[in-house]
Order: C-alpha cells, then sequence, then structure tokens
C-alpha cells in the first residue's frame, strides 16, 4: 500500500472507531494504543511521542474526522503522516516533521482546554 493510500484508509478507519466512544475519557488515548499495535502488526511503526506532544492538536483532528458529511480529514492526515514511520528493506525511514499543530481552524491548541466530564451529584 501506498503511504498515501494508508494515510487516506488510516484516517477514515480511526475517525468510524473514535465515533464509537466506549469510554468517557480515555478515548484518544486508547486509539492511539489501538493505532501504535496496528501499525506494529503490519510491519509499520509510529512516532507516539508526536502524538502525545500535540496530543489536543490529535484529540481535535479527530473531532474534525468525525463530523459524518462535514467531516474534515486534513487535520489528521497531516499529523499522522508525520506519525507513521514508514520501513524500507525492513529500516525505518523517520521524516522530517513538515505540519505545524498549532491550530485547527480559528482554534489555537495553545489556548484550548479541554471539558473533562462531570458526574452529576444526585
Amino acid at each position: 500500500m501506498s503511504e498515501h493510500s494508508l494515510i487516506f484508509e488510516m484516517t477514515r478507519y480511526i475517525a468510524s472507531l473514535w465515533k464509537i466512544h466506549p469510554f468517557r475519557e480515555g478515548n484518544t488515548r486508547t486509539l492511539s494504543t489501538y493505532l501504535y499495535f496496528f501499525l506494529k502488526k503490519h510491519n509499520y511503526s509510529m512516532d507516539e511521542k508526536l502524538l502525545k506532544t500535540h496530543a489536543a492538536f490529535f484529540r481535535n483532528a479527530l473531532v474534525m474526522a468525525s463530523l459524518d458529511e462535514y467531516s474534515e480529514y486534513q487535520y489528521l492526515e497531516n499529523i499522522l503522516s508525520d506519525a507513521i514511520i514508514y520501513k524500507v528493506d525492513r529500516k525505518p525511514v523517520k521524516k522530517q516533521t513538515t505540519h505545524k499543530y498549532e491550530k485547527i481552524k480559528d482554534v489555537e491548541m495553545k489556548n484550548y482546554k479541554y471539558n473533562y466530564h462531570q458526574h452529576k451529584k444526585e
């Protein structure tokens, strides 16, 4: 599979998985762990530090890719194209990170505040 095809298919696949939301918290961490092992099984590697460093961007990229007919996949494609490490002749080929992860649309990631789920008190 070409790099472009892998990124295209992977963004749609993990966005679909992320939409299921089986947990109140930890969906993005669970998905990144799944992605790591999925890629490993298929002889790819992943720069998990990149996703950890830019966790807010990664999470919001998943949100943008999960809006059904309004989905915007380019943010998720950008970070995954930098995070997935391809292997040529069984040797990892690490690309330079070329994309910036400071903004999604008009939202600056440094100002982004995640609203954690609150338990309702009865």
